[in-house]
C-alpha cells in the first residue's frame, strides 16, 4: 500500500451533500483498496489526531482541497479554515482563512444559509486562551456546523478539556500512528495492538459509527513546502 499517493478526487459526486448530511472522503481503507469516508449528520465533527510528524496538516490540506473545489460546485456547502499556530502552506486553505477571534462572527453569518458550515482547524490545541472561541461556538452550534479539528493526541486526552470533548462525542475522526492503549478511547473504540504494515505518515484509523478501518490517509495534489 504506498504511502501518500490517494490523491484527492476531481469529481464532486465524491463529497455528497444533503440537506442533513454530508459525506467527506478521508483516505483509502487497507482492507479493501476503497475510499473510506466520514459521514456527519447535521450536528457530527471529526477528530484528526497523531503525534508530531504523523500526517496532521496534510490530512487537513487535502480536505480543504477536496471541499474547495465541491464548494465552487455546491451552494450548500461553506468552507472555513483556522490555524491554531502558522498557516498551511496550501492555496485551498489560504483562500479560507480566517482568524480564530473571527470564528464565531463567520460562522454566523454563513448559518443564516441552509449550507453546510465546515470548518478546519489545524493545530486546535495550540489556539489562543485555550480555544475560548472555538468553545463558546462549539457550546450552541447552528444547524449543519461541522468543526474538523486536528491537535495532538495527548492534547486531546489531557489539556483540551472542553473543546475535545464537545468533538469527541461524534465519535468520527482519524487516529495517525496512535498509541493503542490511550488513543481508542477518545473514540469509544480499541484499536488493535498489531498492524499488518508498519505507521509511518498518513497512516492510521478512520472511524465512525463504534467502526475503524486502517486507511492511508488522502493527501493533496498541490505540493506543499
Amino acid at each position: 500500500m504506498p504511502a501518500h499517493t490517494w490523491r484527492a478526487p476531481d469529481t464532486p459526486s465524491r463529497t455528497p451533500v444533503h440537506r442533513d448530511r454530508l459525506t467527506i472522503p478521508v483516505g483509502l481503507a487497507y482492507a479493501t483498496l476503497t475510499p473510506s469516508s466520514w459521514d456527519l449528520g447535521t450536528d457530527d465533527h471529526a477528530l484528526v489526531i497523531g503525534p508530531a510528524r504523523s500526517g496532521r496538516s496534510t490530512v487537513l490540506s487535502a480536505t480543504a482541497e477536496l471541499l474547495d473545489r465541491a464548494a465552487s460546485r455546491e451552494g450548500s456547502l461553506i468552507v472555513l479554515t483556522v490555524s491554531g499556530r502558522r498557516p498551511v502552506a496550501h492555496s485551498a486553505w489560504q483562500r479560507h482563512l480566517i482568524e480564530p477571534d473571527h470564528l464565531a462572527v463567520a460562522v454566523s453569518e454563513h448559518s443564516r444559509t441552509s449550507a453546510h458550515v465546515v470548518v478546519l482547524i489545524d493545530d486546535a490545541d495550540r489556539l489562543s486562551e485555550d480555544g475560548a472561541a472555538l468553545a463558546a461556538l462549539l457550546a450552541a452550534p447552528p444547524p449543519r456546523l461541522h468543526v474538523v479539528a486536528a491537535m495532538d493526541a495527548s492534547a486531546a486526552r489531557n489539556t483540551f478539556g472542553v473543546v475535545a470533548r464537545t468533538l469527541r462525542r461524534s465519535r468520527i475522526g482519524l487516529a495517525l500512528n496512535p498509541d493503542p492503549d490511550l488513543d481508542g478511547e477518545l473514540f469509544g473504540v480499541r484499536l488493535p495492538r498489531r498492524v499488518p504494515i508498519a505507521m509511518r505518515p498518513g497512516l492510521g484509523y478512520a472511524i465512525g459509527a463504534g467502526v475503524l478501518e486502517l486507511t492511508q490517509a488522502l493527501a493533496p495534489k498541490e505540493n506543499m513546502d
